[in-house]
């Protein structure tokens, strides 16, 4: 009788031993199921636990792929319009000045005519005084010579800084609707442009 009673605690042992092992090897992370796990039915909750782990993981590395892809378009959204943007701003001042050069260079040649004009009408009026035959005739001619000279570079002058000033004039109010003050003008160089004499 005592035999038999230590022969069964022994088989209880082993039993018990075996019944433990599955959930050694589950705790482990062990990936592999022997054969007292399969008998008792310790292998299939491993199995889809890890199963809805890497479903997990799967589905927030896609939310996380999605979000990078919407970000980079977002981004490049943004470049490509600030730089729409600035290309517009640098075509209107462009434009502006485009329309003060015109304003100026029609002006410049209004000016150097009429200079060309004045001194040729000067060396015409003095040819005429020095074919005078008498000294008083000869001052007469010289005096109204440069006189008309002065007077017809005067207006010239004056026509010519009235054309450039008002181009200047309404180049500013223009590249101020621009609304782009970091494009750069060329209005400080102003200064070396010839203003007439």
């Amino acid at each position: 009788m005592f035999k038999k009673t230590i022969a069964i605690s022994s088989i209880a042992l082993v039993l018990g031993f075996a019944s433990a092992l599955p959930v050694f090897a589950q705790t482990s992370g062990a990936t592999s199921c022997g054969f007292w796990a399969h008998l008792l039915g310790r292998c299939n909750s491993s199995v889809s636990a890890t199963s809805q782990s890497a479903a997990v993981v799967n589905s927030t590395t896609g939310a996380n792929s999605i979000q990078t892809t919407t970000n980079v378009t977002a981004g490049a959204s943004v470049t490509t319009t600030t730089g729409a943007t600035t290309a517009a701003k640098i075509l209107c001042v462009g434009t502006a000045v485009n329309a003060r050069e015109t304003s100026i260079d029609a002006g410049m040649t209004t000016y150097t005519g009429a200079i060309n004009g004045a001194y040729s009408a000067r060396a015409t009026a003095l040819q005429q005084a020095y074919a005078q035959t008498t000294t008083a005739a000869v001052r007469a001619g010289i005096s109204a010579a440069w006189k008309a000279f002065d007077g017809a570079t005067q207006t010239a002058q004056k026509a010519w800084q009235t054309t450039r000033l008002g181009a200047w004039s309404t180049f500013r109010t223009a590249v101020k609707a621009c609304k782009a003050t970091a494009v750069p003008t060329d209005s400080a160089d102003s200064v070396s442009e010839m203003s007439g004499q």
